[in-house]
């Protein structure tokens, strides 16, 4: 995976063709879980410092696109409550 979650092709790749059913049963070591944990992370720290600083014309316009992409990794954030609840319940039973 690249420095910055948000431009990795490969990571973005992952995410876009992911069969979550599979990937729910499969991931036992959590290395997606651990690099979807980074991409959601980094959305985090980008939205919060739109909020924090308040908006420019220039950041509208990467607001915008930060809304787009959200909206297609939308399955990616169910997905990623059901894999943490599934990391959780293996966590409780060891």
């Amino acid at each position: 995976m690249s420095a910055d979650p948000l431009t990795d092709p490969e990571l973005k790749a992952r995410i876009d063709t992911a069969d979550f059913v599979e990937i729910l049963s499969a991931d036992a070591e959590g290395s997606f879980y651990a690099d979807v944990t980074a991409y959601l992370d980094a959305w985090k720290t980008q939205i919060k410092s739109y909020q924090d600083a308040g908006l420019s014309r220039g950041e509208f316009d990467d607001l915008s696109r930060l809304s787009t992409s959200l909206q297609t990794t939308g399955c990616v954030l169910e997905f990623f409550v059901k894999l943490q609840k599934l990391h959780l319940e293996k966590a409780h039973e060891n």
